[in-house]
């Protein structure tokens, strides 16, 4: 509209006749195949930048290190209604400084209003990410394998939190599903360095998904994910192990079970 008319040369508005996203057809491919300049940087929907050299921060430091693949940095995530600080993203917990995809598979540090990156990193995706919940953590995932990610404390953006988005308006079962869904997915497709990152994340979702399973659902649910639970940490030995083994005994014998509580003085899972 206006914005286009007044700077043709910086705006290019990529103009739909249907509501892709109500077709489950997700915008940022579109756009990111539209575009055209060196560098990418993202602004979704309802998230808003504040600060006005964040880009030429970004950019500068990009220019400088070669070896960096995506600059991205703090994000408050503020309340739609009531314009309140919830948290921050990611937690006071990372540091200024330079990061692996190791670490990026472990968290999704990278808040999507915060990313510039490299056009030509633009990865290919395989097909089966169509489907799944999540689309920009596997992206930054393959970004990541062509060099570091630089993380920057200072927020520059804000990330805004309503009950309509499509990630937060799923339950804590639905999102977990959603991210077990994706690392299933990675697996199949990452580097063979990549994948003992990728089987540890996947022995943590399914032990947090049998869990929420035990407590309302059919047995065979709870079983199904406590056996791949125990398989993809095949190997190694913790505390969680011991968890599933008796959350499987308590569920396929719970008699038994709460008899040898007693006798033994178990701590019940």
């Amino acid at each position: 509209g206006a914005y286009h008319a007044k700077y043709p040369q910086l705006i290019r508005p990529i103009l739909q006749a249907e509501n892709q996203y109500s077709k489950q057809r997700r915008v940022l491919p579109i756009t990111l195949k539209a575009a055209r300049g060196q560098y990418i940087a993202v602004c979704e929907g309802d998230d808003y930048w504040i600060n006005p050299a964040k880009l030429q921060t970004q950019v500068e430091f990009l220019e400088k290190h070669q070896e960096c693949a995506i600059s991205c940095h703090c994000v408050p995530a503020i309340a739609a209604e009531t314009q309140e600080q919830l948290f921050r993203w990611p937690s006071p917990a990372f540091k200024s400084g330079m990061y692996g995809t190791e670490q990026l598979m472990e968290e999704n540090f990278i808040p999507t209003c915060s990313v510039v990156f490299r056009r030509a990193h633009l990865p290919v995706l395989p097909e089966e990410l169509r489907v799944v919940k999540i689309g920009d953590w596997p992206l930054w995932v393959f970004i990541s394998r062509n060099g570091g990610i630089m993380f920057i404390e200072e927020p520059m953006a804000h990330y805004r939190v309503h009950g309509r988005g499509a990630w937060s308006s799923l339950s804590p079962l639905g999102q977990l599903e959603g991210i077990k869904d994706l690392f299933e997915v990675f697996l199949r497709h990452l580097d063979r360095r990549l994948k003992p990152a990728c089987r540890k994340k996947l022995a943590e979702l399914y032990y947090d998904i049998a869990i929420i399973h035990s407590k309302n659902s059919p047995k065979q649910s709870v079983n199904e994910f406590a056996l791949k639970a125990l398989y993809a940490a095949r190997s190694s030995f913790s505390r969680k192990t011991v968890d599933l083994i008796k959350l499987l005994f308590r569920t396929n014998f719970p008699r038994l079970y709460h008899r040898l509580c007693r006798v033994k003085k178990w701590q019940c899972c």
